[in-house]
């Protein structure tokens, strides 16, 4: 919902939901389960996330690259917001 909120989905190949796939970060087993559906090993798969002890330990346990991005400024709590009043239904691309 987030990436059509701000209008990108049509770029992106899917989404993908720890909460959806029953596992959270850091288990490795949500990169695992994208590396699996897009045929690509760990060592060709770059995880951008604004989480080093999330994001980075689920990296470093699956054996992919990870890159930290900035979380400051911190737009997501008025973004999510606008989302859920949003006319968006709060789902998952494939």
């Amino acid at each position: 919902a987030k990436l059509k909120c701000l209008g990108i989905a049509r770029y992106f190949a899917g989404a993908y939901s720890c909460r959806r796939l029953g596992f959270w970060k850091p288990s490795p087993f949500p990169l695992a389960a994208v590396q699996r559906d897009f045929g690509v090993r760990p060592a060709e798969h770059l995880h951008i996330g604004d989480r080093v002890d999330t994001d980075g330990e689920a990296c470093a346990a699956n054996g992919c690259y990870f890159m930290p991005i900035d979380r400051l400024p911190r737009p997501w709590t008025v973004f999510n917001a606008i989302c859920a009043t949003s006319a968006f239904e709060q789902e998952e691309l494939p």
